[in-house]
């Protein structure tokens, strides 16, 4: 560590930490800074120096405050050093915490009346010299006191949005959830990007090597490392500057286009996090891998509204029993994404979702977005079934959107959704041999279909035979439908229904004759006589694609009828 004698201005350096008090300095740098260069060697034209003028006045009331030693960070580290400028920023917080008092010098304020439109305020490394220091004292452009920190508590929580609690005492800051932290530096700016992550390492107690020229790729270092050492899931509380929004207007945001990583781009994400308290999850602790292109990461996932949605273990302020999620997106067959929107998320829906494993893509400039497939579903059925007895599925890679019936796949290429004639809904006492049937609707360069029959966990034997009585190719894919959704959701199996794939349809799905008899009266004196009539009674499916040129945001159409 090197330090400012207070007496003489002169550099001296210490090895290990530096044990006696000291004074630091909290500016906003300007023209004319002096640098290590430059105090080391002092003349006229340095002394004349704007940064100089602080850098004294800062010496002189450290003197005044019986202190001999002064840390002033335009002059006591040596920039040319890449490896010491790595140091001392990583090791800063900690030297603005041991400091017996932080000055913080306003350059831009000649009365305390002007104190909330200083630039101090805007600038993001000040933030952890607002929050590190236990005594810091506020100076005018004259070097005038305006008050210490605890004195002006009111006004600085007013202007920054910081806790009184935390502005009174410095270790309570710990206390305070990660998105809200996130937020403190939500309207602050640097002259270089990098140092927007860099200037919050010490907020969260993180270290991690600095690279300028990475951009914005130091907010995702940051917020990597902060996952490494914490299970607040408040970290993923980022979205759009507004409250979450009630699940019931899910599928009004089917922003199909819209993918993002699980993190962050920039504090700006986390403005609403005000409303944003972290719970004790009710699920198992996270576990999460991490690699430069994704984050791998175990999070329950609900089904609503025909959309996969992952539930973080927060709440909203004030609204006791919701919980905050937000929509996945499928970025290709391997990778999920998210939605930028937050969703409340109830109690209820909460307790029946399923812990899955996510592999959530860091997007990025150099991964091409390619726009998602939407086909719609027309079905017309007039056998004995009704449309509420067909499930639609949407599967990893796709969404389901109930009120248009809209089927959204974000990756082109694999299976999207499977229809299901579930036999359960046939009557046992007629149908208990009759399997049901899924249509496994998926894309590659064009939308295609497959059929696979499907058993009835009680009734599997009687419907397998009678299957391979009357079409023997359908027993090769028949399956449950629990077992087959797995099977879909794990994307496991997938080439057995590849290989059935067609653009088109024209199926006898099942058939049996049906005797009927009719009493008929013959006036002629003759006994009645029952007429027997014998038909034949058969399940037929079609299903076509159909261009769709009229709806900008439909490509396809597809036509099922079952008669």
């Amino acid at each position: 560590m090197r330090l400012l004698s207070s007496e003489t201005l002169q550099l001296h350096e210490f090895q290990g930490d530096f044990e006696d008090d000291y004074a630091i300095l909290s500016h906003t740098w300007g023209q004319g800074e002096c640098t290590l260069q430059h105090m080391s060697s002092p003349n006229a034209a340095i002394v004349g120096l704007e940064g100089y003028e602080k850098i004294r006045l800062c010496c002189e009331q450290a003197r005044h405050d019986q202190l001999k030693w002064v840390w002033v960070d335009t002059c006591c580290i040596d920039k040319t050093s890449t490896a010491e400028l790595s140091e001392s920023i990583n090791s800063m917080f900690r030297w603005y915490q041991k400091a017996k008092v932080c000055y913080a010098y306003l350059k831009d304020v000649h009365h305390i009346s002007e104190l909330a439109r200083s630039r101090w305020f805007t600038r993001g490394w000040t933030l952890q010299e607002l929050i590190a220091p236990r005594d810091l004292l506020f100076y005018s452009t004259g070097w005038t006191c305006l008050g210490s920190k605890a004195d002006l508590r009111r006004d600085l929580e007013a202007i920054t949005s910081i806790s009184g609690d935390v502005l009174s005492d410095a270790s309570r800051f710990r206390q305070v959830c990660i998105a809200s932290r996130m937020r403190w530096a939500a309207h602050r700016q640097t002259t270089r990007l990098e140092d927007m992550a860099y200037s919050l390492m010490g907020i969260f107690d993180v270290n991690m090597p600095l690279l300028y020229g990475e951009g914005s790729k130091s907010f995702t270092r940051l917020q990597q490392e902060i996952m490494r050492g914490s299970d607040d899931q408040s970290l993923f509380a980022w979205g759009v500057p507004q409250s979450p929004v009630s699940v019931e207007h899910i599928n009004q945001s089917l922003s199909s286009n819209e993918r993002h990583g699980l993190l962050a781009k920039s504090p700006q994400d986390f403005m609403i996090a005000s409303e944003i308290q972290p719970v004790r999850s009710k699920q198992p602790p996270i576990a999460t891998s991490i690699s430069n292109t994704s984050v791998r990461i175990d999070l329950p996932v609900v089904n609503i509204g025909g959309r996969q949605v992952a539930v973080i273990a927060c709440t909203v302020s004030g609204r006791p029993g919701t919980y905050v999620g937000f929509v996945l997106n499928q970025w290709d067959r391997f990778y999920t994404s998210r939605g930028v929107k937050l969703f409340e998320i109830s109690d209820s829906e909460w307790i029946r979702s399923a812990i899955e494993t996510l592999e959530i893509r860091e997007i990025s400039s150099v991964l091409p977005l390619a726009p998602p497939l939407v086909i719609s579903i027309q079905l017309e059925i007039t056998a004995w079934l009704h449309h509420g007895d067909v499930e639609i599925h949407a599967l990893p890679g796709a969404s389901y959107h109930r009120a248009k019936r809209l089927v959204v796949g974000h990756g082109y290429s694999g299976i999207h959704a499977v229809l299901i004639l579930d036999p359960s809904v046939y009557p046992p006492s007629r149908y208990e041999e009759h399997p049901g049937f899924a249509i496994i609707l998926g894309a590659d360069s064009r939308p295609w279909v497959s059929l696979v029959p499907i058993l009835h966990p009680d009734r599997r034997a009687k419907q397998f035979h009678r299957l391979a009585a009357s079409n023997p190719d359908f027993i090769k894919f028949c399956i449950t439908k629990s077992a087959l959704l797995a099977l879909l959701r794990k994307k496991q199996g997938e080439m057995n229904f590849l290989n059935g794939r067609a653009e088109r349809l024209d199926l006898v799905l099942d058939r049996e004759s049906i005797t009927r008899g009719k009493n008929l009266e013959i006036r002629t004196g003759r006994p009645i006589k029952k007429v027997v009539k014998t038909v034949d009674v058969c399940l037929h499916l079609r299903v076509h694609f159909e261009e769709v040129s009229s709806d900008h945001l439909i490509d396809s159409k597809v036509c099922i009828t079952i008669e």
